[in-house]
């Protein structure tokens, strides 16, 4: 493995995607003792007294839950990394090629987490426990993320 184009990258997404995980979806696992109370990314408080709940499970996979989140990690950090390659003199294309790396891993291990959540929570005769499909999800994220780095690397975000 190469040594990495900017340094910080590695532990800043995997500690927001961590974040993530803690604050969003891992109150979804106690759901079916003490319900789940979450606040959404435009500060509502979102809450559902157990597993049944009409809504409850259509709305931990809408893209209007989880996806407000992982969107401002990319710009945020896509935004550091531009700033971190205009100081450096490095290209931003190289290290803009290294944070997708890091957020696809990220967008994987997220959704991955929410399928074992979904998985644990939603399960049902005569399939039982099987865990869901998450690659619709890593794909719509990855869209989004290469136009918004293609814009960073040809100088769409501001470097100051």
């Amino acid at each position: 493995m190469s040594n990495p184009v900017e340094p910080g990258v590695r532990k800043r997404v995997r500690d927001a995607i961590s974040k993530l995980i803690w604050d969003q979806v891992t109150p979804w696992v106690y759901m079916n003792d003490d319900g789940v109370r979450v606040t959404s990314h435009d500060g509502q408080s979102l809450s559902f007294p157990d597993k049944e709940s009409p809504g409850a499970k259509d709305l931990f996979w809408s893209g209007t839950y989880i996806e407000p989140f992982v969107t401002e990690i990319c710009h945020q950090e896509i935004a550091a990394t531009c700033r971190w390659a205009d100081a450096q003199g490095v290209p931003r294309r190289q290290a803009l090629s290294e944070l997708r790396t890091e957020l696809l891993a990220g967008f994987i291990r997220l959704y991955w987490t929410m399928a074992d959540v979904h998985r644990q929570t939603w399960w049902k005769l005569p399939n039982g426990a099987v865990r869901r499909d998450t690659s619709g999800e890593v794909d719509r994220m990855m869209t989004f993320l290469d136009a918004a780095l293609a814009k960073a690397a040809n100088g769409a975000v501001a470097s100051a």
